[in-house]
């Protein structure tokens, strides 16, 4: 026979079964507080390789501070990144964060995500150029984070300087010439083994005509495209635009100071194969890693006959439409602008922060060619300019390119200004054309 409860046992029982609850559900309540964030993962293309060093390196820091954040960074070839977002934004798809020039943003603007007002608030604090915050921008709103700035200098190699009696860098184009018929070396058959001035003549996309264009069009008072109003013309159809092509040509033709086959660019340089050559501050982390005996200085751009400029373009990063997860987007990439990373930027990996309140002295001190190129965004009398700010402009230096290319590889083009003006009128048509398919052709 089973034993009858008493009341004070019932009363027991019940305080042992809510007692039990409440512990039951503190437990609860502190796993739910213990319990993770949600995990996001944030997917990054990356269009350069010190840009996706720069990320990669730095995803674990930022992910031991916010331990829910992942970075998964991608590196894309330019050309092959370009042909990606023309593909995956239209379709809806695409990464939450993009490394772009944001003139290349222009033809995807409806696809990218406008940034928050903290965002717009960091750079209106730390980037007081308002002509170059406007190339960021469209219809008053920031669409691409400014990040780093592509600006070009002067690189010359110390030693051949001495070799050859030149005690400073050249002022101007033509005294970079003279010096190049100087510097160049050739072999006994009379090939070069040394180019005086390396010029950019190979490689797709609008690098080419970039570089082109910084070097000897823009310094003579040559632009691509002229605005007019709020529309466009090509700018080179003209006696200046076929004088920049002509300094090409005699370098490669006449003078011979340079040839289209041998090595080009910062490889050459650090291979002492070139004597000078201009290109951005990328070079100098190069030259620290592949030529770290190699004695150099830089120097701002040559001036030209109407100018002393160079190009200032901004780069950055973009958050597409697309993206789940764009206010961590837009976190992560204030993060990697702050002072301390953008100073470890600056020395580690090389490209130019657009940033000028931030302590690079000890980038500096261990790569003193650095200087050169900040000194440049605040030197009296040297003119920054941007891409032109107008869609179809990347499509019109793309197709520019290509043209040049084959010019480069005409000899029959020396001493030939018909031939000359030629190539530059049928060039022009192209870019006019551009501009007419895009409804902004100047009449």
């Amino acid at each position: 026979m089973r034993k009858a409860r008493s009341p004070a046992n019932d009363v027991s029982r019940r305080e042992f079964l809510l007692r039990s609850l409440a512990v039951a559900g503190g437990a609860a309540t502190v796993a739910a507080a213990a319990r993770p964030a949600k995990e996001v993962e944030l997917i990054v293309w990356a269009n350069f390789n010190e840009i996706h060093r720069y990320i990669v390196d730095l995803a674990p820091k930022y992910t031991q501070q916010n331990p829910s954040i992942k970075i998964n960074c991608t590196l894309f070839a330019q050309r092959a990144l370009d042909e990606k977002v023309a593909v995956a934004l239209p379709a809806g798809q695409g990464p939450d964060i993009i490394d772009f020039a944001s003139t290349q943003v222009l033809p995807y603007i409806e696809y990218v995500q406008f940034a928050p007002p903290d965002a717009v608030n960091f750079v209106k604090k730390n980037m007081p150029d308002a002509a170059f915050r406007e190339c960021s921008t469209a219809k008053g709103e920031l669409h691409t984070f400014p990040f780093y700035v592509v600006t070009s200098a002067l690189y010359y190699n110390t030693d051949h300087f001495a070799e050859a009696g030149l005690k400073e860098p050249p002022k101007n184009l033509d005294e970079a010439a003279e010096y190049a018929k100087k510097l160049a070396k050739r072999d006994p058959r009379g090939n070069i083994t040394r180019a005086g001035l390396d010029l950019r003549v190979a490689g797709g996309g609008f690098g080419l005509t970039e570089k082109f264009w910084v070097l000897v069009m823009e310094p003579n008072g040559v632009h691509v495209i002229d605005q007019v109003g709020d529309k466009w013309k090509a700018g080179y159809d003209n006696e200046a635009g076929q004088k920049a092509l002509q300094f090409y040509i005699d370098g490669l033709y006449k003078h011979k100071y340079c040839a289209i086959d041998m090595k080009h660019d910062a490889e050459a340089f650090g291979l002492g194969v070139a004597s000078m050559f201009c290109r951005e501050s990328w070079v100098v982390d190069y030259l620290a890693k592949n030529a770290p005996t190699l004695k150099y200085g830089v120097a701002l751009q040559p001036r030209g006959a109407k100018d002393w400029c160079t190009l200032a373009a901004t780069r950055g990063f973009a958050v597409p439409k697309v993206s789940k997860n764009q206010e961590e987007a837009w976190k992560f990439i204030q993060w990697l602008v702050n002072d301390e990373n953008c100073a470890t930027f600056f020395k580690n990996y090389g490209w130019q922060p657009w940033r000028t309140n931030v302590d690079y002295s000890a980038a500096y001190k261990e790569r003193p060619a650095l200087k050169t190129f900040q000194d440049g965004l605040k030197t009296q009398g040297y003119r920054l300019y941007p891409y032109p700010q107008t869609p179809p402009a990347i499509e019109i230096y793309t197709r520019m390119a290509d043209r040049l290319a084959a010019a480069f590889k005409r000899a029959d083009l020396a001493d030939n200004p018909k031939g000359i003006a030629q190539v530059m009128s049928d060039m022009a048509k192209e870019t006019n054309q551009i501009l007419a398919d895009n409804n902004v052709l100047a009449k």
